[in-house]
């Protein structure tokens, strides 16, 4: 107990033990996880295939080339759930699987953040839709024009906050609180 000229502020007041965080029983964790998993591999397989299919196709449209950059950043980001199981720390984490350190959650958070490329890839794809269906803007005039731009914001602004990310420590596992 504190005395009462020392104050004790709401987050620490609430802070939740690491064994309440998860209400999920080991099994199910590793259930959970193991779907994330599966999943991930399938995913990287049909991107896999799409990406063979660009390369093995001659003739490089700005449809194809966006729905690569796509079809990467979905690898990238199957990749990453595919390790983010692991990948925790398993000093902080209440994760059954949990078997990294922070130098390995901070690499986790910075993979994360650039998987968002692909989230990225799928409106600049919608974006090509609207110019080339409604607006009726030619390929050729699409690809000087916009496609240049739409690969620099899609990998470059997931990159700078990667960077700036990790620079300020903001993947690190969190204390929740209620």
């Amino acid at each position: 107990m504190s005395s009462s000229n020392e104050t004790i502020s709401p987050l620490e007041a609430t802070t939740v033990p690491a064994s309440e965080i998860s209400s999920l029983t080991d099994s199910q964790e590793r259930t959970l996880s193991s779907l994330s998993i599966v999943s991930s591999f399938m995913s990287i397989l049909g991107s896999s295939m799409i990406v063979y299919l660009v390369f093995q196709n001659s003739r490089k449209t700005p449809y194809k080339r966006i729905l690569l950059g796509l079809s990467i950043s979905d690898i990238i980001a199957s990749i990453t759930w595919i390790l983010a199981p692991f990948l925790q720390p398993a000093d902080s984490s209440q994760r059954v699987w949990a078997h990294g350190t922070d130098a390995t959650c901070t690499f986790l958070g910075f993979m994360m953040q650039i998987s968002f490329a692909a989230v990225w890839y799928n409106g600049m794809l919608s974006f090509y839709y609207l110019l080339t269906v409604r607006f009726r803007v030619k390929s050729s005039v699409f690809a000087t024009r916009y496609e240049p731009w739409i690969h620099i914001f899609s990998v470059g602004f997931n990159l700078i906050a990667g960077i700036v990310g990790v620079s300020k420590g903001y993947y690190a596992e969190m204390e929740l609180s209620q």
